[in-house]
């Protein structure tokens, strides 16, 4: 794991190049496209020329391509290919070549293109010239050519008020003696977006992500979005100064997949002429989805996950990230799917292991291995043969259960439930809920054991709803939970409760309350509190009730 000095550096880069037209005292009010090379030089020496570059980020980089000439507008020929040394990293690299195939006195011009993991070029800088044996001075180029790989907008607009918005100023340029941030702003992922055909042929889905400032000033955001899983980054991103409060509605580029969200401020440092990039304010962010399902009935689905904030400095813990998914199913009853969108969020490759549990069966699990996943990248988990699923579940069709996944950097977890019975005509659902961290639940809910369903339907004009129960102990033990059925004016209805193993789960339906007794006239619409307990003669003796987690269906 790169230090925090590393990291933060890294993200400073990437800041400075979407303030790019700030700091140059420029307001840009267009979306920008990304920059990966951040110096290229040429110096002459005694029968040698050093050629030198640098690159601010290598997200979707695999190598480059250095070719020389003896004139500035001839033929070039290429010299060699440069693998990258850190490939699908945030962070950039310094690279040298000494072309000693040269004569004293002749000058040579050389150019650069950057090599994408596709084989394709998408950006290149030059020519830049350097004289063997004879004294000169690095020649640097200006803003590196770029070939965009994405539709960038829409325009953010910039309306200078006293109040709300800042107005237009010159901005001096930043030194390098500005020192670091002392810590990384807000970052937000957003594992899942879906554009055009994500779920098949004809299904036009679209999405809209919606950032809101809510901190004590205004701030920078920046959305950067990578395409499919192997694809790296989409070269594009948007950027926009929001006012204090202020709100900001965008659709991400054609190809974007996942994205990032950046919070970040630039600031004077008090001495002349330099600016620093610091922290910015608190965003809220909810990306919005709609479109025709997968099944081809032609409904209409819709369904809304708010962006997932989790610090990325933080190091992982000895035995390594652990994030708990519940209600994964693979053609239950013949009407439930869900698929897992998991996003690398940390700052270097990794792979990834998935672990299913099947209801009803503690003893086995399934593992299955995906990966390796680069910075920022989304991999989609599902049934097999699904359009749009990257990776197929290790399951067969009927199959009920929870997962838990393991990675040694910071993840975003998206999981999607589709529900089509077949018997119910025009009528279909998708759920979004996320993958629970568990050191995140540790600190934030200190390992909470009472969970509360605010709203069930049972048997109302044909809606029903189950809950499932995850044990999520770091223990060997099982923990017995229960549900207690609460009508709407807050009297228990009954409770009911069973054993749930580790790393397990258990789903309580709804009808079971007819089954037990409890008859409602037009169908039960209430409320449940979920509670595991206290063992008091467990085998190894008394200890509190283990964590879980619950997450409601409706279909």
């Amino acid at each position: 794991m790169p230090s925090r000095k590393a990291l933060i550096g890294a993200i400073l880069t990437l800041v400075l190049l979407l303030l790019g037209a700030v700091v140059a005292g420029v307001f840009d009010k267009s979306a920008s496209a990304g920059v990966i090379l951040a110096s290229f030089t040429a110096t002459g020496g005694d029968g040698q020329v050093l050629v030198e570059w640098e690159t601010a980020t290598e997200v979707n980089v695999i190598g480059f391509n250095l070719w020389r000439s003896t004139t500035r507008t001839g033929s070039y020929t290429m010299l060699d290919f440069i693998p990258s040394q850190a490939p699908g990293s945030l962070i950039g690299a310094y690279y040298s070549y000494t072309d000693t195939d040269v004569v004293n006195g002749i000058t040579y011009y050389y150019k650069l293109e950057v090599v994408a993991t596709d084989g394709s070029i998408i950006e290149s800088a030059g020519p830049i010239s350097a004289t063997p044996g004879v004294e000169t001075t690095p020649t640097a180029t200006g803003t590196p050519t770029s070939t965009p790989t994405g539709t960038l907008g829409p325009t953010p607009t910039h309306t200078p008020t006293p109040t709300s918005t800042p107005t237009e100023e010159a901005t001096p340029t930043p030194t390098s003696t500005v020192p670091p941030p002392p810590s990384l702003g807000p970052r937000i992922q957003l594992p899942r977006l879906d554009l055009g055909d994500a779920f098949g042929s004809g299904t036009s889905w679209s999405t809209r992500i919606q950032i809101q400032n809510v901190g004590s000033k205004p701030t920078w955001a920046a959305v950067i979005y990578w395409r499919g899983a192997g694809r790296g980054a989409l070269g594009a991103w948007h950027k926009r100064w929001l006012p204090l409060h202020g709100v900001w509605t965008l659709t991400p580029p054609a190809g974007a997949q996942s994205a990032m969200v950046l919070s970040f401020a630039s600031e004077p440092t008090g001495r002349p002429n330099e600016r620093t990039v610091a922290d910015g304010e608190r965003l809220a962010v909810t990306v919005d989805r709609w479109g025709l399902d997968p099944y081809g009935t032609g409904l209409r689905l819709s369904s809304s996950y708010v962006g997932i904030s989790e610090p990325a400095e933080e190091s992982a813990p000895s035995s390594g990230r652990k994030y708990f998914v519940p209600y994964v199913m693979h053609r239950y009853n013949d009407a439930l799917d869900t698929i897992i969108t998991i996003q690398n969020s940390g700052d270097k490759r990794t792979s990834i292991w998935v672990y299913y549990k099947e209801e009803g069966n503690c003893e086995y699990q399934v593992a299955q291995h995906i990966g390796p996943l680069s910075p920022g990248e989304a991999i989609r988990v599902g049934p097999p043969g699904a359009v749009g699923v990257d990776e197929a579940f290790p399951v067969s069709p009927g199959w009920l259960g929870s997962a838990y996944i393991a990675s040694n950097v910071p993840l975003g977890i998206i999981v999607d439930q589709l529900s089509f019975p077949p018997s119910l005509i025009n009528r279909g659902t998708m759920l979004t809920c996320r993958g629970i961290p568990s050191k995140k639940l540790a600190e934030e809910l200190e390992w909470d054991t009472t969970w509360y369903a605010d709203l069930l339907y049972q048997q109302i004009s044909g809606w029903s709803s189950s809950i499932q129960v995850q044990n999520l102990t770091q223990a060997s033990r099982p923990t017995f939970v229960t549900v207690n059925f609460m009508d709407q004016s807050g009297d228990e209805v009954l409770f009911v409760g069973d054993w749930v193993c580790r790393n397990g789960s258990i789903t309580f339906y709804l009808p079971a309350i007819v089954d037990m007794g409890v008859n409602f006239p037009f169908g039960f619409v209430g409320a449940a509190e979920i509670e595991s307990h206290e063992q008091v003669d467990y085998p190894g003796g008394e200890h509190d009730g283990e964590p879980i987690f619950a997450v409601v269906d409706i279909k």
